[in-house]
């Protein structure tokens, strides 16, 4: 989605989320063009939510503005946390977004971001 949304993604192991974690589709977007992506642990475990192939910045932490002048590529989401990532996908392809605690991970806390070239 572009600068004129926010793609959602919730944290909730066991349950449909609104998008991304879970998803039976990829969360699509275009190479140069800005993304927000806001993700939501509704759960009381931290997760180490890492990107595959793409830096991000952390605009807000729980609708507070980040002060951080580096790109990252995981975030922390402390429990019952929102984060918002916003970034510039560069590489074109499929990407891998996922918990960084291997358990979480095998139990389906990933989904994939295909970036597409911009035609």
């Amino acid at each position: 989605m572009s600068n004129t949304g926010i793609q959602e993604g919730a944290i909730e192991p066991g349950r449909q989320p609104r998008a991304s974690f879970r998803a039976p589709q990829p969360i699509e977007l275009t190479a140069g063009e800005f993304t927000k992506i806001r993700l939501v642990n509704q759960t009381h475990p931290m997760h180490p939510i890492h990107l595959h192939g793409q830096f991000f910045k952390v605009p807000t932490r729980n609708g507070e503005p980040v002060d951080e002048p580096y790109f990252r590529d995981t975030v922390l989401l402390e429990m019952l946390d929102e984060v918002e990532i916003a970034l510039v996908p560069l590489d074109v392809g499929q990407w891998v977004l996922h918990c960084h605690i291997q358990e979480h991970g095998e139990a389906g806390m990933m989904t994939v971001m295909e970036v597409a070239a911009d035609d």
